[in-house]
């Protein structure tokens, strides 16, 4: 019977240690591939971009299937391409999560995996920090600066160890975010990539054991900032009026949102007969929206549709 217990044993074995959402990259809800050049969401909390907007970069989403992680993300240099602007990947933490890190020691830890024609060398994992609220490290913090930064060789295999960095934080860091970049050279090969998984910041010095969320937490967590409705068969709204007019209905959030959201559409939503067409939305909140249809009208007192498309609310940083 083990009866002594370190300090050290308790803080590797503590759950909700990982300050990072989706750090093991399980949730995708906007897709699982990305090309782009300005700053954009892709993996759920994560923004990818490159140097200058320059065009020529994949972020996707990979198998890895072992005992370290479902998936990793893979930020690519497309094959043929020239350019050796910087290819980064960053994820920013709500201001309300980082007072608990003010003037204290945070660590940061990863898995890395380099692709057969990794023209990089090294990648370089860099902790950020501003003084204003919230924001995320594309659109830039309050007097951004880095906290402190490591250059590494990626490994041959996520097997083959871990990568850390640890900071003192500011004693004014309300903005914080971690980011993870290579400087390409050359001309890519079809390989000329790196693999992250297993993205972990936590309190203290010493990096501990990633810690696996399931999966149905990792989403409520991601859901906060971005949700995807999911396809919409048929979600049933009415006229409830003694008059010819538009539909209207209430459309409640998964899970509450970290702020009013913008919401927006995709899809072909189906029109005529009892069918809503695109809806339109009024009066967004944290909780929910009001959903109403667009120069569409119905009689009095009458049950429609809308189907056939996806509700998209954003709240990210």
């Amino acid at each position: 019977l083990q009866t002594n217990i370190t300090a050290g044993d308790t803080a590797a074995r503590a759950g909700r240690k990982n300050l990072i959402i989706n750090g093991g990259f399980d949730v995708w809800q906007r897709g699982t591939s990305f090309t782009g050049a300005s700053p954009y969401y892709s993996t759920d909390r994560w923004q990818a971009y490159r140097g200058g907007a320059v065009a020529g970069m994949t972020l996707s989403r990979q198998d890895n299937h072992s005992n370290i992680s479902t998936y990793y993300a893979r930020s690519q240099r497309d094959s043929g391409n020239t350019s050796t602007a910087v290819i980064l990947l960053a994820t920013s933490l709500e201001t309300i999560n980082n007072y608990s890190l003010l003037s204290k020691e945070i660590t940061l830890s990863f898995r890395s995996l380099a692709g057969g024609d990794f023209s990089g060398g090294t990648i370089t994992a860099e902790i950020t920090a501003g003084t204003g609220t919230n924001g995320s490290h594309a659109n830039g913090f309050t007097g951004q600066s880095a906290v402190g930064t490591v250059t590494v060789a990626p490994n041959a295999t996520f097997g083959t160890g871990v990568h850390t960095l640890t900071v003192t934080m500011p004693a004014n860091a309300t903005q914080v975010s971690a980011n993870i970049r290579w400087t390409p050279t050359g001309t890519a090969g079809a390989n000329d990539w790196v693999g992250i998984t297993n993205v972990q910041l936590e309190l203290g010095s010493v990096a501990t054991d990633f810690e696996h969320r399931s999966y149905g937490e990792e989403l409520a967590l991601c859901q906060r900032f971005y949700q995807d409705s999911g396809f919409i068969k048929y979600y049933m709204s009415g006229r409830w009026a003694a008059s010819t007019g538009g539909s209207i209905g209430w459309w409640k959030w998964a899970v509450p949102l970290r702020a009013a959201p913008s919401v927006t559409t995709s899809g072909t939503w189906s029109t005529g007969y009892t069918y809503g067409g695109t809806p339109i939305f009024a009066n967004m909140t944290t909780v929910g929206t009001i959903i109403q249809t667009s120069g569409i009208t119905f009689p009095a007192n009458t049950v429609m549709y809308f189907n056939n498309g996806n509700i998209l609310a954003d709240a990210e940083l």
